[in-house]
């Protein structure tokens, strides 16, 4: 059974625990007691074995890149992972390519090369450079860096590289480039381990810890001790995935750590969930504000009737009486908060809202809510999908601080206390909606 180093989706495994069976003389490293010992084959092997060193660096995991040049008049390209920074000043990077490759002779007669960093979706344009044919480059659309060399369209990052020193070294050429030309788009990288592609996750948009911190906060009680093999076998991934998102929770104060029993669930308080509503209604507002008001274009019907049917699959639920599944209602009023989102068309902003785990928080808050409080929230509903149906941001960003302040409010009076976190969405409302009075509907 494989593990995922870099994501939860299995798309780059790694043996997890024990490595694979080998020959006592081949087997390099062993696990006992959770240590690995490793045992260098240099003793055992005066001729160092090559699969043994192909398999050790197979675990190093890079980024992927399209190497590409233009030798009169002709472009060459290759997918490569073997690029590393070596200088900030001057800025210097160098590459590795094999002495065999058709790029390296045009590399070395042209002295520049440009690198292009792959995005996460991109892992198609590695293989297509990666697979021998006459013309890479035929139905691609590129555009070219000041000295020539092709930059392919939608890459992460890219550079361009006047060639200063060439070294040739065992079956590659080193090629150390002086960068003349660099640039960047948000997003993340294309990923390469014991080769297979992926996609590497940081903490905040890491997805098992997503999926992990709605679980805690709306299937578990405050102080209730997390079985990490329960969770794994829940979520659908390895104990390792699970340890791995529990330093993200921990960051984030969901759960903390008892020396006596392990990870347990923090206790989850009204100016907690005040804190996430205010967080919400700011990232929903500022999504508004660029659907709206940006240089893009403005929501389509098709995007606006997105959020249409989430109100009305609320309407379908709260007049079938189903509020008593607390879960099922908190994610279909996500959805509808996320279609709203969705409407800036921000992966970046998407992330941030989900990162909250709203369902998880709404599960608790609507543990101590009434139907009749749970109604005027629909109001609300409607309110902001007529404002966004009418093309009036304005009145759509009213709409939901409104619905944000008066949620905080009707949960702060069933506790009894004045919510800390009431008068901070007050602060947010009067902070973005001001700004936009003197902004057009048209």
């Amino acid at each position: 059974m494989t593990k995922s180093l870099l994501n939860s989706g299995g798309i780059l495994p790694r043996h997890g625990g024990i490595l694979p069976a080998r020959s006592p003389e081949r087997h390099y490293a062993h696990q006992k007691s959770g240590t690995l010992s490793f045992v260098d084959a240099r003793l055992q092997h005066p001729e160092f074995d090559s699969s043994i060193f192909r398999d050790v660096v197979g675990r190093f995991a890079s980024g992927v890149t399209v190497i590409t040049t233009n030798d009169e008049g002709q472009n060459f390209g290759m997918t490569a992972s073997a690029m590393s920074s070596l200088s900030l000043d001057p800025p210097m990077i160098l590459i590795c390519v094999n002495r065999s490759a058709a790029s390296r002779q045009a590399i070395s007669h042209a002295r520049v090369f440009g690198v292009n960093i792959l995005h996460e979706d991109q892992a198609s344009l590695a293989v297509h450079f990666a697979t021998p044919q006459a013309d890479k480059f035929r139905a691609l659309s590129i555009s070219r860096g000041a000295m020539g060399c092709p930059r392919l369209e939608g890459v992460l990052a890219w550079l361009e590289c006047e060639v200063v020193e060439e070294v040739e070294s065992g079956t590659h050429s080193v090629y150390f480039g002086k960068v003349k030309e660099a640039a960047a788009r948000d997003g993340r990288p294309l990923a390469y381990f014991r080769g297979q592609f992926g996609q590497l996750y940081s903490r905040n948009t890491d997805p098992v810890a997503v999926r992990l911190r709605e679980h805690v906060l709306g299937a578990l009680s405050d102080d209730e001790i997390l079985n990490l093999e329960n969770l794994a076998h829940g979520l659908g991934v390895g104990v390792p995935d699970i340890q791995r998102s529990l330093s993200s929770l921990m960051a984030d104060g969901v759960v903390y750590y008892d020396v006596e029993h392990g990870y347990r669930v923090r206790h989850l308080t009204e100016q907690r969930i005040a804190r996430s509503v205010e967080a919400a209604c700011a990232i929903e507002m500022g999504a508004l504000d660029v659907a709206f008001g940006g240089t893009t274009d403005r929501p389509s019907a098709n995007e606006i009737e997105s959020v249409a049917m989430a109100v009305e699959e609320l309407e379908r639920m709260l007049m079938q009486g189903k509020l008593d599944d607390t879960t099922s209602y908190a994610r279909a009023n996500s959805h509808l908060h996320e279609a709203i989102v969705s409407l800036a068309r921000s992966p970046e902003l998407l992330d941030a809202y989900r990162r909250l785990a709203v369902p998880g928080m709404l599960v608790r808050a609507l543990g101590f809510a009434d139907a009749e409080s749970v109604r005027e929230r629909q109001d609300e509903h409607r309110r902001i999908l007529e404002c966004l149906r009418a093309g009036d941001p304005v009145g759509a960003r009213l709409a939901l601080f409104q619905h944000a302040h008066n949620s905080q409010a009707s949960r702060a009076t069933r506790f009894g206390t004045r919510s800390a976190g009431r008068d901070a969405v007050a602060d947010v409302g009067d902070a973005l909606i001001q700004p936009s009075a003197t902004s057009t509907s048209s």
